[in-house]
């Protein structure tokens, strides 16, 4: 079985953007735990969300943009901040 967690979590301030956008930048320490030992790595991605939707976008270290599917923002609950990360991390 793997195992994936994530830990020490820091989440930069908010940046606001043009057209209602804004973002935060977390970086946090992501270990995989399988039969063959532990591998961690520190992470860093940006959170990019807009003040007129519930739309948000999780731009990866390598620059991929992968939308958040509504029923995980729904389960989630709220808009984009901080705690919203953290609960989205942590899921």
């Amino acid at each position: 079985m793997t195992d994936y967690t994530i830990t020490d979590i820091k989440i930069s301030k908010r940046i606001n953007g043009i057209a209602g956008q804004y973002s935060y930048v977390a970086e946090y320490l992501g270990s995989i735990t399988d039969s063959a030992g532990t591998v961690s790595a520190r992470e860093r991605v940006q959170f990019v969300g807009n003040e007129y939707g519930d739309s948000v976008i999780v731009i990866s270290s390598m620059g991929a943009q992968i939308p958040v599917d509504r029923s995980v923002r729904n389960a989630i609950g709220g808009r984009l901040s901080p705690a919203w990360i953290k609960r989205y991390l942590s899921r």
